[in-house]
Order: C-alpha cells, then structure tokens, then sequence
C-alpha cells in the first residue's frame, strides 16, 4: 500500500478534501477529521487505496495547492518518515542549535550590560537559525516550481526536424512558384508552404505524441520532486521541534513573543550597544516607542496619501466642470448663431 504525506493543504480546502476521500475511501468526517489535524498539528500521513497510482494523486493535490510528499510503499525501510513520526519535539538534542546560557529571566534585570549583550546576541543566533531553516524550505518550494516549469516544457517540446522540414518543403515550393511568379512567387512559396506545411507536421506531432510527452514529464517529476518534498517535510519538522524546544521557550520568555524575530532582537541589540538602554526593560519600551511612532508615521502617510488623492480628484472634478462649462458655453453661442441666420435666412425670403 503506498501512503503520501500532506505538509500543508494549501488554498483550495474543499478541493484537496476531495481528493483525498477518493484516494482513500475515507468518510466525510475522517477526512475532515484529518485535514484539521494537517491544519493544527502539521505534517500528516495517509495511506492509499491498493488501486490508487501514487503519483497520480500527488499531482492532482498539488494541482490544487497543497505541499506533497510522496512515500514509498508502507512496508519499506526506505520511507521518510517512520511509523512513530520519527521527530519527537520535546527531543533536540540532535538539533544543530546555538550555545545559549540560559539564565533565570527573573533574574535579567540584575545583571550588567556586557552580559545583557551576550544574551541578545545567544537570541539573535537562534532567531538566526530558524530564519535560515524558512529560507531553505523556501528555496526548496521555489525549486519544485522550477522543476514543474522543465516537465511542463517537457510536455510541450517541439521537435526540431518540423520546422526544418518546414522549410525545406517551403524552399522546393518557393522554387517551382518562382518561374510563374518570379520573386514574389518564390517569397510567397516559402512563407505560405513553410507555414502550411509546420502546422500540419506539430499538428501531426501533437495526435501521435502527446501521450508519450506527457508520460515522460510525469516521470521526471516523480524523479525530481520526492527528494524535495521529502527535504521540506524534514525541514519543516525540524522548525517544528526548534518552535518547542527549551531554548525558544527560555528566549521568548526574556525578549517576548511579538520581538522573537531577527530584526527585533537586532534592534534590541542596537540600543543596548548604542547605551541608549543599559535594561532589557529600557529596551524593550524603546522598541514599544519605536514601534508606535512608526505606526503613526505609516498612518500618518496613510491620511497624506489620501489627502493628496482627494486633491488630486478635486483638481479632475474642477477641471471637468470647466470643461463642461465651456462647451455648454459654445453650445449656447452656436445655437445664439444659427437663430440669428435662420432670422437673417427668413427676412431674405420675406422680402423677396
């Protein structure tokens, strides 16, 4: 029995249920039951039924936005991931993580400057190490998309010996129109009979072909892509492990969750070493005030922005009600016009 692991369901929710109660013969509810599990827990695995193609289904849940990964058949030894998840999160000690000193956070408030640094500095390593893990998941995904792209231009190569045909038919053509037509016969041959002739050989092509076309991008992918999804699926379970593990736990709970990110230890960093804040607290309420006051510039921008659309759509409104005006005026001085000659036309007539 193959089974597939789901990584993240991806946009399409109803779609990818679907899916999976086809390839599985699962209820609704089991298989509602499991993409809520995919949602809250993360990477999930499900088994196939015996007369589903695994690559098939791979696809189609990618089709509609969901992450993938394809596992070999439930009996191998070769699989990714093991029957017990293989990754426990309370275990990291096989976690490649920064050397952290991790003392009491009651007590932060007591200690100096140098060693307040010190502890930014262990934070910033492990913020460091989580954003270089999302960076690789995201160079990964960004190769599946170059991977699908070459299988998509697998499916839809060209062979070269149709367009050289092409113009060879078009050539001995432009050759016999040539003693009719002269030169223009010869251009008209070639061009017309190259066309005419390529569209019928892709045509042609394309009938006896497609089939065997698309079998070899399938193929390619189920080359190319296991290996990446399985990189992501390990990756994204590291990240997992990493999110809960002691040392995030220690680091979130001296900086604070809103600030456990790269650019907001950095700046925690910036004004501990500028001595603009000798206190994690000092620091932390210039990072508060900073925050604030770049949220009232952004919305300051926001009312200017706004303002100065408003201006410029009074400017468009004021110049449209010139416009108007004046050729309402030309209206009425065209119409004053023609009822002075249509005046002059009749006193003409009358006195003859």
């Amino acid at each position: 029995m193959n089974r597939i692991t789901i990584v993240n369901i991806g946009p399409n929710k109803v779609k990818v249920l679907k899916i999976i109660r086809e390839a599985t013969g699962w209820g609704l509810k089991e298989s509602s039951d499991f993409l809520t599990s995919v949602e809250n827990q993360g990477s999930q695995t499900l088994d196939l039924l015996d007369e589903q193609d695994l690559a098939s289904v791979a696809l189609q849940l990618e089709g509609e936005g969901a992450t993938v990964s394809y596992i070999h058949d439930s009996g191998s030894e070769n699989t990714s991931l093991n029957n017990d998840n293989s990754m426990k999160y309370d275990d990291t000690s096989s976690i490649d993580l920064p050397t952290i000193n991790m003392i009491n956070p009651d007590s932060i408030a007591n200690i100096d400057r140098n060693s307040l640094l010190a502890i930014l500095r262990d934070i910033r390593k492990l913020t460091g190490t989580i954003d270089g893990l999302y960076n690789r998941s995201s160079d990964l995904t960004k190769d599946i998309e170059r991977e699908r792209i070459i299988a998509e231009e697998i499916k839809n190569k060209k062979p070269g010996w149709v367009w050289g045909l092409s113009i060879l038919v078009g050539f001995v053509l432009g050759i016999v129109f040539v003693s009719m037509l002269s030169w223009i016969g010869f251009l008209f041959g070639l061009i017309g009979g190259s066309w005419s002739v390529h569209e019928l050989l892709e045509a042609f092509d394309k009938l006896k072909n497609k089939d065997k076309r698309e079998k070899m991008a399938i193929a390619y992918l189920e080359e190319k892509l296991p290996p990446i999804q399985n990189e992501i699926i390990d990756n994204q379970l590291l990240i997992d492990r990493i999110m809960v593990s002691k040392e995030v736990e220690w680091a979130r709970d001296i900086v604070g969750t809103d600030i456990f990110y790269s650019d907001g230890v950095d700046e925690l960093i910036s004004y501990v070493q500028s001595r603009r804040a000798d206190t994690l607290k000092e620091a932390l309420n210039k990072y508060d005030s900073s925050q604030h006051v770049n949220k009232m510039e952004e919305m300051q921008r926001s009312i200017q922005n706004a303002v100065e659309l408003t201006a410029q759509e009074a400017v468009k409104q004021t110049a449209y009600a010139k416009a108007t005006e004046e050729n309402s005026h030309r209206a009425a001085t065209a119409a004053q016009a023609s009822a002075y000659h249509t005046r002059q036309i009749y006193k003409n007539i009358k006195k003859k």
